[in-house]
């Protein structure tokens, strides 16, 4: 797919009360979990695998005032930067925490252009699941919410990996350097190659969503 816009930002966009409201609601009622990798089971000996690949603590947040702050910016997004892409579900969000010395390498977050299977039916699947909405459909844009002052960490930059459109053809990255104040947004379609830098001084927050829908539409 060829694109004119590779991501869609809305610079410091949510208020500092919306980032800490967010926080707050996750330190008062969940319990974050070390990330995995899609939705299978590790044994324990390959944890250590996962970490060269990420290494962070989630939690999940499925909370309706939470979809509609973010949705009205996927719409937007989806429009101006002419992606255009038909999206119907959201999957749950995921609250992610990342400390001195953590990081997620380079991934795409669309598993490929694979869909999501029943965990009835393909109970082994690494992209088995049991929500109703997810099967069937795959991830196709990806929304991140800057939730930490950038003056309180170091690294954790979000970078991203793609085409230059210079003659040789040759790729390049990019730091997204528009996600950095607080509350801002970026959203970028979900087979986009991208990473969290290692994080050197301090603790980064955000949100991620992913938007859902039928293959090749």
């Amino acid at each position: 797919m060829n694109l004119k816009n590779y991501y869609w930002y809305f610079d410091s966009e949510l208020s500092d009360k919306i980032c800490d409201d967010i926080i707050e609601y996750v330190k008062s009622t969940k319990e974050k979990e070390r990330a995995k990798i899609g939705s299978g089971t590790y044994a324990k000996e390959k944890y250590q695998d996962l970490k060269r690949q990420r290494n962070s603590e989630v939690c999940w947040i499925d909370e309706p005032w939470l979809y509609e702050i973010l949705n009205p910016y996927i719409h937007t997004a989806n429009i101006n930067a002419n992606w255009n892409f038909n999206w119907e579900w959201n999957e749950v969000a995921q609250f992610t925490h990342y400390k001195k010395g953590q990081f997620y390498n380079w991934h795409q977050d669309d598993w490929g252009g694979e869909k999501y299977v029943s965990k009835d039916e393909h109970p082994n699947s690494n992209l088995a699941t049991e929500h109703k909405g997810y099967v069937g459909r795959v991830r196709k844009l990806s929304s991140i919410i800057q939730l930490t002052d950038p003056k309180k960490y170091s690294g954790g930059e979000l970078e991203f990996f793609f085409p230059s459109g210079r003659p040789d053809k040759k790729l390049a990255t990019r730091i997204c350097k528009e996600f950095k104040p607080r509350g801002s947004i970026v959203i970028f379609p979900s087979f986009l190659l991208h990473r969290i830098k290692k994080v050197t001084r301090g603790e980064r927050n955000s949100v991620v969503c992913w938007s859902l829908g039928q293959p090749w539409q």
